[in-house]
């Protein structure tokens, strides 16, 4: 799904979206 949509819907900045998906070892670009 979208990044963003996913960062709202969890009530995340999205920096802090990709910060967290970044730990997990997830690329955003998988999201686009």
């Amino acid at each position: 799904g979208n990044a963003t949509e996913a960062a709202l819907a969890l009530g995340l900045p999205r920096k802090t979206l990709y910060d967290r998906m970044a730990r997990l070892g997830i690329r955003p670009e998988n999201f686009r």
